[in-house]
This record gives structure tokens, C-alpha cells and sequence, in this order.
């Protein structure tokens, strides 16, 4: 369970949250990520009250500003690789149908597997699969990437090209919030956050604000 987090998130910053497992990282990558709400509290994004928004409104900000990568990439295994990345464009009516196949392109093009749009996912390896979780997460043009343990399911070669791609995306001005339990990954972002029994034990660093959690 969480307790008194009072946390900012800078534009343009690569934030890692880590910590022994069980200690509420997941957890507060969740609330951020806009997939659960807390139970006390208020959360902003580019200065708007997420906090108490209908599941509706909540749906509509995180399909505009957010991109999401899970651990377990998620895949749909009946779906290619190209029906699995254009899925988040069914739920963002800011982008027209008419930029569906170009942001697609793009998106495939930035992790590298523009030849495997027509493969399922049992015939990517580890690497490749997360890369398309990666692409998915891309594809609605986010300006925020939260990522759960997207290197834990990898080897450490795989591990490093999914870091490197998402320092590249930082770079190129989106704002990353990363969760893991590896240090030597966590030692490569620009800040890192240290969470004990729910409590933010260790913080390092503040800019330009773009998300915001108080108790």
C-alpha cells in the first residue's frame, strides 16, 4: 500500500521508480499510468485533476498523452503485429483515420521491425515482442511512456536495445517513467525514485513539471 506520496514528474525527464518487489512500485506506475486510481488525493497531468475523472474522461486523456508498456508485453496472440499496434488508434479520436497508416509506419520504423508486421507474436522472439509492445505504445504519439519492467522478461543484450530505445524516445522530448528492480538498469535514466513499504524512501532531481501526485 502507498503512503503520503507527494511526487512531480518533469517534462522531458527519464524517471526510474525501483525497489524491492511488493513495495509498491507497480502500484504507483498504475495510478500514474491512469489504469487505477487512488484512494485519496489528487493527480495532474498537463495541469488537469485526473484524480476524480469518470472512466470515460479517464480513457479519453490516457489514449491523448499517454503510451503504456507492460512487463508481459501483452500481445494479442490471434492478432499480427500490425492489428496488435494500431489497437490503441480504435480509442484515439484526436488521430483521424486518415494518419492511422502513417503514425503505424512510423512507429514500426522508430523499433526496427518494419518487416514483421505481418508475423504473430508466438514468431517474434522475446526482444522483437517487446519492441512491438514498444511500437504500440507509440503509435497515438504520446508525450509520456510508462513502462513496467520492460527489460524483466529479456536477456541483457535485448535489455540494453530496449533502454537504448527508450532514451532515444526521451531524446527525442518524450517524457519516460520506468519501473524496475534492476539497479544497473535504473542507474541509466536521469532520476530515480526509491520506493520502501509504500514510501518513497530516496528522490534525485527537479524540473518542468508535468505530473503531479499528492496525497
Amino acid at each position: 500500500m502507498l503512503k503520503d506520496i507527494n511526487l512531480e514528474i518533469m517534462n522531458g525527464e527519464f524517471v526510474t521508480i525501483c525497489g524491492p518487489s511488493g513495495h509498491g512500485k507497480s502500484t504507483l506506475l498504475t495510478i500514474l499510468a491512469m489504469l487505477d486510481q487512488a484512494d485519496t488525493g489528487m493527480y495532474t497531468i498537463e495541469d488537469i485533476d485526473v484524480s476524480k475523472l469518470t472512466l470515460d474522461k479517464s480513457a479519453k486523456v490516457r489514449s491523448k498523452h499517454i503510451g503504456i508498456i507492460f512487463q508481459s508485453f501483452n500481445l494479442i496472440g490471434d492478432y499480427t503485429v500490425k492489428e496488435n499496434v494500431m489497437l490503441p488508434l480504435k480509442y484515439s479520436p484526436h488521430i483521424s483515420t486518415a494518419v492511422h497508416e502513417q503514425v503505424f509506419l512510423k512507429a514500426m520504423k522508430d523499433v526496427g521491425l518494419e518487416d514483421k508486421i505481418n508475423e504473430y507474436p508466438s514468431n517474434l522472439s522475446g526482444g522483437q515482442q517487446q519492441r512491438v509492445a514498444i511500437a504500440r505504445a507509440l503509435v497515438t504519439s504520446p508525450s509520456i511512456i510508462f513502462a513496467d519492467e520492460p527489460t524483466g522478461n529479456l536477456d541483457s543484450k535485448n535489455a540494453q536495445k530496449i533502454l537504448e530505445l527508450l532514451k532515444t524516445l526521451n531524446n527525442d522530448g518524450v517524457t519516460v517513467c520506468m519501473v524496475t528492480h534492476d539497479q544497473n538498469i535504473a542507474t541509466q535514466s536521469d532520476r530515480i525514485i526509491n520506493i520502501h513499504d509504500g514510501v518513497v524512501k530516496a528522490d534525485s532531481s527537479e524540473r518542468n513539471e508535468v505530473c503531479i501526485i499528492k496525497k
